[in-house]
Parts: C-alpha cells; structure tokens; sequence
C-alpha cells in the first residue's frame, strides 16, 4: 500500500476521503479507466511501468482539488502482461497492478 494521505483526518469530521487508485476494468484488454480520488489537493502524475519497474510512459500530469478523477488508458500498444500504475499525489504513491490479457 502506499503511503497514507488520508491517515490525518480527524475523528469525528465527515472527510473520511483517501487517495486511492483503481482500475477497472481489470484484467484489461485494449482500453481501461483509471480511477483515482485525490485526500488533498496537490500536484498529481499517473505513470505506468512494466513489471521490472522500467517506466514506459507518463499518462497525466496535473494541479488537482480534493475529488474524484478519471483517465481513459489505451493499452492497444502493450503486449500482454503485468504493468504498474502508480499515482502520485505530493509525497504520498500508490501503485496497483493492472494485468493485460490478449483479445
């Protein structure tokens, strides 16, 4: 797991909101959507790498509010396997894995 930007919200407040990603579909064929919620607001970057950890590309870099955000990823390119998305948001990164199957 990453590291915990949501881990300082007080008892009590309503803002129980943690950066988090997801992919779905996965496993993934030619096109999938990352989902990610940003607990802060800050500078943030979704990268994939292949499983030896080598980056193979920056999908989005942005400025982003405290929400919810979405990116539509084509994965038409890559050859079957497993790859890692990682989010980062200021100091904090999570990384999931995303498994591409042939069509």
């Amino acid at each position: 797991m990453g590291a915990g930007a949501g881990a300082g919200a007080g008892a009590g407040t309503s803002e129980a909101l943690r950066t988090d990603l997801f992919i779905l579909p996965n496993p993934v064929a030619d096109l999938t959507q990352l989902r990610y919620t940003v607990a802060t607001p800050g500078r943030t970057r979704l990268e994939v790498s292949d499983a030896s950890g080598k980056r193979l590309e920056v999908l989005e870099e942005a400025v982003r509010e405290v929400g919810s955000y979405t990116h539509d990823w084509n994965t038409t390119d890559l050859a079957p396997g497993t790859y890692h998305c990682t989010l980062y948001l200021n100091d904090s990164v999570v990384v999931k894995k995303a498994v591409k199957v042939a069509r």
